[in-house]
């Protein structure tokens, strides 16, 4: 009993080491906001990112070789004006 005392305890020293300063920083960056501001900004965020996702997995099924043999075709031989 006595060991899971000090895991609970080890665990809120953790908690409060990393996870607390992360959430001050949040609230301090996001205290400028209005609530509909935070909502807005949030469902944009979430848009994005599955946008991003659903860009990599169509990357992901052409190959990742190809993906590079592209870039650097497009690096090395595009058009300057």
């Amino acid at each position: 009993m006595q060991d899971n005392l000090e895991i609970g305890v080890s665990m809120r020293q953790i908690f409060e080491c990393y996870c607390v300063p992360a959430v001050d920083a949040v609230n301090a960056a996001l205290s400028g906001f209005t609530p509909t501001e935070i909502i807005v900004l949030t469902i944009v965020s979430l848009i994005s990112y599955l946008s991003v996702i659903d860009t990599l997995k169509e990357w992901w099924k052409i190959g990742p070789k190809v993906i590079v043999f592209r870039l650097i075709v497009m690096l090395c031989f595009r058009k300057k004006a």
